[in-house]
Parts: C-alpha cells; structure tokens; sequence
C-alpha cells in the first residue's frame, strides 16, 4: 500500500485533472478528443482505487489487472494523438503497430506467469505511444501556428504524457518479475504514483495557462 499522504496527494491529483478536463470539453463543446483523455484518467483512478486488487482477490492473478488497463491506455491515447495529427501516412501507421501491439500482448499472455506484470506489452505500448507524442510535438513545430505551442492544452497533455511514458519506462520492462514481492510493489507504487502526479500537474497547467477565445 501506499503511504497515506501520497495516495491522497496522488488521487485528489488524478480528480482535479479529470474535472478540470470535463469541465472544459463541456464548456467548449468542441475538443470532443479530450474525451478519451478523460476516460483515460478515469479508468486509471478506477483501476488504481479498486479494480485491480478486485481482480486479483478474484481471480488470484496479480497482472490481470495491469494487463488489461494496458490494452485499455493503447487504446485510448493512441485515438487522442489520431485525432490531434496531420499526417495521413501516421494515421495510416497506426494500424500495423496496434496489430504488433496486441500480437504482443498475447505472445505475453500465453509465454510469461499469471502474476507477473506484463513488461514486455508495457514496454512495446509505451515506444509506440512515444514514438506518436514525438512525432505530435514535431508536426506542430513544424507548422506556422498563430499561437505559441505552449499556449495550447494539447501540448500540456502531450508534454505530461511524455514525463509520464520516459519517466516509468524502465521501472515498468524491470517489473516482470518482481510484482508479486511486497516490498517492490510499495516501491513500485510510490514511483508510477509519483510520475502520475506530475503528469497530472501538466494537464492542469494546460486549463490555467490556456487563452479565452474571444466570442
């Protein structure tokens, strides 16, 4: 278990940048791509809350959890960069890498213990979801905006996404084996729950600084 101060520091967080994300794509009614975003982070808050040890008191299976928000994150962040890119060639390229990605998955599945954390969809999910919010960043630096690109909420979320993807990379692929020791898991707590807090810190850095659009 994590340490009671930082669970609370780190779900009050997640549910502040969940509301503040609700809160605009209703008040706009026009950046429907942040809705994935928002079940993001809902099914992360409701995984890390409850889900996972429910799923693990059920089933006796301590990755089945982690395995299956993995799918889920894939998903739905790659749909936010689909729906933030240009290129059509991108877009395009997508559809072979989720194939990898879920031949991955099972090779996984099929080849490493029930209760190990699946490092290896880890790892190939979070070079592939890099390798998008890169080549995101790269697009709009290279595009002649009227804005700043930091003026822009999209590269908040990007920007968190990307602190969030490098900063638990190689605490997620060394994992495999170690998930069931309870010393490592509080470890292993306290970092991803740490780097989930500044990811959250940068998607509510987007709200404050973003512009009013003149009516």
């Amino acid at each position: 278990m994590l340490p009671y101060i930082d669970s609370i520091l780190y779900y009050t967080a997640s549910f502040l940048a969940l509301l503040s994300l609700g809160l605009f794509l209703y008040k706009k009614n026009k950046e429907t791509s942040l809705i994935f975003i928002i079940s993001y982070l809902l099914i992360s808050i409701i995984a890390d809350l409850f889900l996972n040890a429910y799923l693990e008191g059920v089933f006796s299976n301590a990755s089945l959890g982690p395995r299956i928000f993995t799918v889920v994150e894939f998903i739905l962040l790659s749909l936010f960069i689909r729906n933030k890119i240009s290129s059509n060639k991108i877009k395009q390229l997508m559809i072979p890498l989720s194939a990898l990605f879920i031949s991955v998955c099972i090779y996984d599945l099929k080849t490493n213990d029930k209760n190990d954390l699946d490092s290896l969809s880890i790892g190939t999910s979070s070079v592939i979801i890099l390798f998008y919010l890169i080549y995101y960043l790269f697009e709009k630096l290279n595009q002649n905006e009227e804005f700043f690109i930091y003026s822009k909420i999209d590269f908040w979320i990007v920007a968190g996404l990307v602190m969030y993807s490098s900063g638990t990379f190689f605490t997620l692929v060394s994992s495999q084996n170690k998930f069931t020791e309870d010393q490592y898991r509080t470890t292993y707590n306290f970092i991803m729950s740490s780097f989930a807090l500044f990811r959250n810190a940068l998607f509510l850095v987007g709200f404050i600084l973003l512009p009013k659009k003149k009516s």
